[in-house]
């Protein structure tokens, strides 16, 4: 069977109980598309379980765009060069909208 989820939105429990519901099983297919991350408790146990399973596709939204734009910023040591030269524009962006809730 192949089925299709959006905005699970990090929201772990949630997205066991609906694999569960629907009988998730080896030779099924899950098109998750979108929003993974973002306003739950447990984001990286969604994606570390999405990870693990060869037959779920993920496909990037919203939210896990500015989570990744974001969290690929935070690896940047915080220097004066770094902070001129990475933080303006479209992540000052990102992060206004990421930190409001309005991925």
């Amino acid at each position: 069977m192949t089925y299709a989820i959006s905005d699970i939105h990090g929201c772990y429990r949630q997205y066991l109980t609906m694999l569960e519901e629907i009988e998730f099983a080896d030779d099924d297919v899950l098109y998750m598309l979108g929003d993974a991350v973002d306003r739950g408790l447990k984001p990286m146990e969604v994606l570390l379980d999405m990870s693990m399973r060869a037959n779920v596709i993920p496909i990037l939204g919203n939210h896990d765009y500015i989570a990744h734009k974001i969290l690929g910023q935070l690896m940047l040591e915080l220097t004066e060069e770094n902070l001129k030269k990475n933080f303006g524009g479209d992540i000052e962006h990102f992060y206004a909208m990421w930190f409001r809730g309005r991925a």
